[in-house]
């Protein structure tokens, strides 16, 4: 008995061990194009990283919940952008607070194909979760010739700019966009938010934004 244990607890121990050392199945190919893009509420409106030196904090809110990884993505962005990411809500000059009745956030903060899925993120909405934002979408293309026959999906973001300084008016800005994808999954969602997410930068940062979190892929060629 006690050898049919240790020859159990071998079987076990090796198979946790190729469970570690297995490789992630390989993700459907497929492309995401923006069609349009119009900023509306908020258009004018400018940021720029030197005003808010004790950072920027960000949250992604739905109806049932804050979507932590959702809020990292974007963070993340701002940071490449030269933004300082504040620790809290009450540590920041501004916090931006991001919903949208079109985008699944829940989705992508439990997508299990994410490096880091939701229940594994910290509870600060404001943490830079790098892992997530830039793993997996070199997908994205600017060519939407080959997508004609793709119904287009039409995306909404509002992003509220609120500064912690009292006395100080919130802003609203509203982004809508057509999006057209091969696929609907909680990649495709991903790769919405991402496009929105980059259009809101090249509007509201001042000077536009100095550096590209997503890589610009002009060619139709789909890879991961």
């Amino acid at each position: 008995m006690k050898y049919a244990i240790i020859v159990i607890t071998l079987l076990l121990n090796i198979g946790l061990a190729y469970a570690e050392d297995a490789q992630p199945e390989a993700q459907p190919k497929f492309r995401v194009a923006l069609t349009e893009i119009k900023h509306h509420a908020g258009a004018e409106v400018k940021i720029a990283p030197s005003d808010y030196p004790n950072g920027v904090f960000v949250k992604v809110k739905e109806m049932f919940g804050e979507r932590p990884v959702s809020a990292g993505i974007f963070a993340d962005k701002l940071k490449t952008n030269g933004f300082k990411i504040a620790e809290s809500a009450e540590k920041a000059d501004m916090v931006l607070i991001i919903r949208s009745s079109e985008i699944n956030f829940k989705e992508i903060d439990q997508d299990s194909n994410s490096m880091i899925s939701g229940n594994k993120a910290d509870a600060a909405a404001g943490i830079v979760i790098t892992a997530v934002a830039t793993g997996g979408l070199s997908l994205l293309s600017s060519d939407y010739s080959g997508l004609s026959n793709s119904k287009p999906v039409y995306q909404s973001m509002t992003i509220f700019i609120e500064p912690t300084t009292k006395g100080v008016a919130s802003i609203t800005t509203v982004t809508t966009g057509a999006i057209k994808a091969e696929a609907r999954n909680a990649k495709v969602t991903r790769a919405f938010f991402d496009i929105m997410a980059d259009e809101w930068l090249k509007q509201h940062v001042a000077g536009g934004p100095v550096a590209s979190a997503q890589p610009n892929i002009s060619s139709a060629i789909t890879k991961q």
